[in-house]
């Protein structure tokens, strides 16, 4: 029998479960098994966890769901739910992966990586060994047979044909960027935020707020340094447009002088430019479509390179590898394809005097390349811990993850530029591509393989990020469909190498055919992706809310937390100041969206009071809804499907919202793209049972609802760690004075231990306008046993007061009752 459960009754329901991974850097704990995501709602079963990270659950007979959530016993501020979607019963025993305890905000921004010097002196030594070494075995080649020696070839001039193809990528990124005029989707937001979090390009390079998503520094800087000039949407765009052309321009170039052909040029340049990928990232605040540019611009001139031992190819390639790595760390995958490429081609083009001394200038220019990355190593480091970090905290709710294979061919899927509907044509179009490089390679050998050895790696870096993410997020994990952009002529160049080519007779047919179908899906996915709604109509609802909030409205967010940046946002009128709010707090927003957004009131009835948005993580929402100060609830459910497939899981907001339709009123909903807004009115609930109201001090979150200070579950843990005193909010019963009782004191508290006080004045002049005079407080009294006080509202509709406990009182199981003076 584990520690902590109690005997199974003849009919009880039993779940068993193990953790894995780090369950013993929590400490005691406990599991827990909840009716409803409501953590406040009394568990159905407890159990202990044992050494061994096993536990088990008794659960009544007719339980047919239960949802799993984890107690830290020591210092826990709430239980954590381990899964965002209930188990069904009867169950197999669980198995989960479990993490370490995530660190909190500022704990978190706080991490620092391994010192720079020591990382830096150590990477750079092996690697100079690496590119000088490598240069000396390599001083006196052989003369000997040499195979597959590059011809870089004149550009001829695209003509028309060139100039009409961009010209239809541009007018379709310009009708998407300035007729939709969509709002930016979550990804944009992370950019655009860490934009404002700092004040200089130095200190957005360091920022915590950059690391948090393992994002490279360089288009925050370029973004801070745009803002510098307009805060317009529109500008921030269009960097990305200008990157998505000369891409296609990029393209041609290297289809012409790889092969000499004109059509190979132009076919390319037209798939690689109306794909998905391009139309997607080409009006978008990110760096994708800079990526893209530099990753056919560095291939470009490595072939030049090679082809030609041009030092200032050379330079310039090495120049956009670098800037490339600073604008997306996963462009290191493509330079380390790039460099294995060339050590491909000594091997297989015979290892002689030409191959040995384009080998011998790569190593210098690819250690050129890598020099300022690897000083930049331990900030990376750096980034992808406290980016662990971030993602434990926010509970994230992606899709259950599929096999590898399926996962691997669903991003090849959107690198080909096929709809979802068009999905089983990525097997033939797949046989394509392999006859495309094979012919491409036997022609045309140091572009073919400069191409396909970066594009096989994309298996790696799919792998890399399937695994990580499964575990982290216990089996489900997200399409990182964006770090396939700069791979688009890795694909689009082979076959369009295979239809111009002259081809055997047997071959033709299926070429020419799969490649017009390839085409089409190509033609058909990219219109629709530039002339159709990418991104939930966040403008227009914002603007619904606004014009419709009254006092004590909330907002809440789903199915994701990282929601909340964008939509802050835009309640705010588009002010840069709230691209990232912090915590949940009252916010005031405009009665009239003409009148210019205020930190607080500015005329009598000209501003309301919005809590939110609401960052669902940590406490769900479900928790949180019954709030005193709650009198309507909003909630806006994103549903963005990039390329057709949900962001997010589906799932649990449809569940959310049975759930809020079962406990609230619902008093409308609105449809926008991509976007469901739902307006509930919040239930009129009273503390007060059999005259009195009773709450758990050590387990504050079961009386969440009568926390009047903070919805962030962060003012819950600073109550646990007495940084805060834990404050309540509750309706009047009637008339008169109340008596407070706190009972559980060990044999040795003392009355100072516990003080009953005021609740704390508030800093926003809003907020100190509203609140109340504080209560007439008694004299305390202490037994042994327990503290008594007499208070005496001051207001006829609700009393709000503070509870203060030194270190020892913070771990007592102290219980507080309150009931009306006899």
């Amino acid at each position: 029998m584990l520690a902590g459960s109690a005997a199974a009754a003849p009919n009880d329901a039993i779940l068993t479960g193990t953790f894995t991974g780090d369950y013993a850097l929590w400490g005691p704990i406990d599991v827990e098994a909840l009716p409803s995501r409501d953590v406040s709602e009394p568990p159905l079963s407890t159990s202990r966890v044992d050494s061994d990270g096993a536990f088990q659950l008794m659960l009544p007979a007719d339980t047919s769901e239960v949802y799993i959530a984890l107690y830290p016993r020591t210092g826990g501020a709430y239980p954590i739910l381990l899964r965002e979607l209930p188990v069904a019963l009867p169950s197999p025993p669980l198995s989960i992966p479990l993490p370490g305890p995530p660190q909190h905000r500022d704990q978190r921004q706080a991490l620092d990586g391994p010192p720079t010097w020591q990382v830096a002196s150590v990477l750079l030594f092996f690697f100079g060994l690496i590119v000088f070494g490598g240069r000396w075995l390599l001083r006196n080649p052989k003369n000997r047979h040499e195979r597959g020696i590059p011809v870089a070839y004149a550009s001829s001039p695209g003509g028309p044909v060139l100039w009409s193809i961009i010209a239809g990528c541009g007018g379709l990124l310009l009708y998407g960027t300035y007729t939709l005029n969509e709002a930016m989707d979550l990804l944009e937001y992370t950019y655009f935020q860490e934009a404002y979090s700092g004040s200089n390009p130095l200190a957005i390079a360091f920022s915590p707020v950059v690391a948090e998503r393992a994002h490279a520094p360089g288009y925050a800087i370029l973004l801070w340094c745009m803002t510098r000039l307009s805060n317009n949407e529109l500008w921030l765009r269009l960097p990305a447009i200008l990157s998505a052309l000369t891409a296609v321009y990029c393209t041609y170039r290297l289809g012409v002088e790889t092969t000499s052909r004109r059509s190979v040029g132009w076919l390319s340049a037209l798939l690689a430019g109306l794909s998905p990928l391009a139309m997607r990232y080409g009006r978008d605040v990110t760096p994708y479509s800079l990526v893209g540019l530099l990753a056919v611009a560095s291939t470009l001139l490595l072939f030049r390179a090679i082809a030609n031992d041009d030092r200032r190819s050379w330079a310039l390639f090495a120049a956009t590898g670098c800037i490339g790595f600073f604008l997306h760390y996963f462009t290191a995958f493509l330079v380390m394809g790039q460099a294995l490429a060339v050590g491909i081609m000594w091997i297989s083009g015979g290892r002689g005097t030409f191959w040995s001394g384009r080998l011998r200038d790569a190593l210098l220019w690819f250690g050129a390349l890598t020099t300022l990355p690897l000083l930049w190593a331990s900030q990376v480091i750096r980034a992808f811990i406290i980016s662990a970090q971030d993602n434990l905290v926010t509970h994230a709710v992606y899709s259950e993850a599929p096999g590898f294979v399926t996962f691997v061919i669903n991003h090849l899927r959107v690198l080909m530029g096929l709809p979802m509907d068009w999905a089983l044509l990525v097997w033939p179009l797949l046989l394509l591509l392999v006859v495309g490089y094979f012919f491409l390679i036997r022609d045309h050998p140091a572009i073919g393989q400069l191409l396909l050895v970066p594009f096989l790696l994309i298996v790696g870096l799919l792998a890399t990020t399937y695994l990580l993410h499964s575990y982290a997020y216990a089996g489900r994990i997200y399409y990182g469909w964006r770090w396939l952009r700069p791979y688009a002529a890795a694909t689009t160049l082979p076959i369009a190498y295979l239809v111009v080519r002259e081809s055997p007779t047997w071959l033709r047919l299926p070429s020419v055919s799969l490649t017009a179908l390839m085409l089409a899906a190509t033609l058909y996915s990219g219109i629709a992706s530039g002339t159709q709604y990418e991104r939930p109509a966040q403008r227009a609802a914002a603007e619904r809310i606004r014009n419709s909030a009254q006092n004590g409205d909330a907002i809440g967010v789903l199915p994701a937390a990282f929601y909340t940046v964008g939509w802050s946002y835009y309640l705010n009128n588009a002010r840069p100041k709230f691209i990232h709010p912090g915590p949940s707090q009252w916010q005031y927003f405009p009665k009239d969206s003409r009148l210019a957004p205020a930190e607080g009131p500015t005329a009598p009835g000209s501003t309301v009071r919005v809590f939110g948005p609401i960052r669902s993580f940590g406490l769900p929402l479900e928790s949180l809804i019954g709030h005193i100060d709650i009198n309507r609830f909003w909630v806006t459910v994103f549903d963005e499907r990039i390329f057709g497939h949900p962001e997010f899981d589906d799932v649990l907001p449809a569940n959310i919202l049975r759930t809020l339709d079962a406990r609230m009123k619902r008093l409308g909903s609105w449809s926008y793209p991509f976007l469901q807004l739902v307006l509930y009115e919040a239930p009129k609930m009273n503390p007060w049972r059999e005259k009195r109201f009773e709450a758990q001090l050590d387990r504050l979150y079961r009386s969440v609802r009568w926390q009047p200070k903070s919805l962030d579950p962060e003012y819950l843990l600073q109550v646990v760690r007495g940084e805060r005193p834990a404050q309540f909010k509750l309706p009047l019963f009637g008339p008169g004075p109340l008596e407070l009782v706190i009972k559980g004191a060990p044999k040795d508290a003392q009355l100072q231990q516990v003080r009953v006080v005021a609740a704390p004045r508030e800093d926003h002049p809003g907020e100190a306008r509203l609140q109340p005079p504080p209560p007439e407080l008694g004299t305390p009294t202490f037994d042994g046993d327990r503290w008594r006080l007499t208070l005496t509202p001051t207001r006829s509709d609700y009393v709000e007061f503070a509870i203060e406990r030194d270190p020892q009182a913070l771990n007592w199981p102290l219980q507080l009752t309150v009931r009306p003076v006899p």
